[in-house]
């Protein structure tokens, strides 16, 4: 949890957003279900209890997406990595499919393919567990820039998954 909080110290142009989106397998509504009876609880209770506000977007076919909000960096990488492992527990092991967490590049005069017209995400996954990097522009992936975002990953020391097999794309990311 706290790899991906300093990745984004360790680079003053680097600007993750104040949300994380949560994809998950739901092809028997689940999560509409478990968000109604526990998941305002688990956010604001106990011990590490925040002010992360969420929603759900549901897609047509069997993909939700959980979205939490925080203008707090750290609260947000807590709350979603509690809500990854009570979906997880509480409903089944595999219905979360990955965690985005997007950022911007705010100066990027160092790395040749790193820009603002891209869309970046640190992708986390349980099977294999680790982040990878996905990058998009209008649409289209771009190898190389993942490839760069790699590279800061694995020097900020940021646990990575480094088998592109395993970097699967992800489409209509909600906004």
């Amino acid at each position: 949890m706290s790899s991906i909080q300093r990745f984004e110290n360790g680079f003053d142009w680097i600007n993750f957003f104040r949300h994380s989106k949560i994809m998950c397998w739901d092809n028997q509504n689940l999560i509409e279900e478990f968000s109604k009876r526990e998941l305002k609880k688990i956010i604001s209770e106990g011990d590490q209890g925040t002010n992360t506000k969420f929603k759900l977007i549901n897609e047509p076919g069997e993909v939700t997406w959980v979205i939490l909000e925080d203008d707090n960096f750290s609260d947000l990488v807590s709350t979603t990595f509690t809500v990854f492992n009570a979906l997880s527990q509480l409903i089944n092991i595999n219905t979360v499919m990955g965690i985005l967490f997007n950022f911007e590049i705010k100066n990027s005069e160092s790395y040749s393919f790193l820009n603002n017209n891209h869309d970046y995400y640190l992708v986390f996954n349980q099977k294999p567990l680790g982040y990878y990097p996905l990058v998009y522009e209008n649409d289209i992936r771009q190898p190389i820039s993942e490839l760069e975002i790699l590279d800061l990953a694995i020097k900020e020391g940021l646990n990575v998954n480094k088998n592109q097999d395993n970097w699967f794309g992800v489409e209509n990311i909600p906004n």
